[in-house]
């Protein structure tokens, strides 16, 4: 098993920001600003998984050639066997 290395990530705002950010803190129940900030990267990272994992599915259903008509006669044409059923 890997040793986890830590980075840290510093950055500054207006104190202003700073209070709206220990709001938002609180009221999502973290305890820490660390604690809220790695959710969102967690969260960020796990978005970008999944809408990868999405758009490779769909690069494998394209296929050259068919248009959105084509595909809309198509279902349009399943749907209506599925109904004589």
């Amino acid at each position: 098993m890997s040793e986890m290395v830590e980075t840290q990530v510093l950055f500054r705002v207006d104190d202003e920001l700073l209070s709206a950010l220990d709001r938002i803190v609180t009221e999502r129940g973290f305890k820490t600003r660390n604690e809220w900030f790695r959710a969102q990267i967690r969260e960020a990272i796990e978005a970008e998984a999944r809408r990868r994992g999405a758009m490779a599915v769909l690069d494998r259903l394209t296929v050259a050639g068919i248009q959105d008509e084509d595909i809309v006669r198509m279902v349009k044409e399943w749907r209506s066997r599925k109904r004589r059923r």
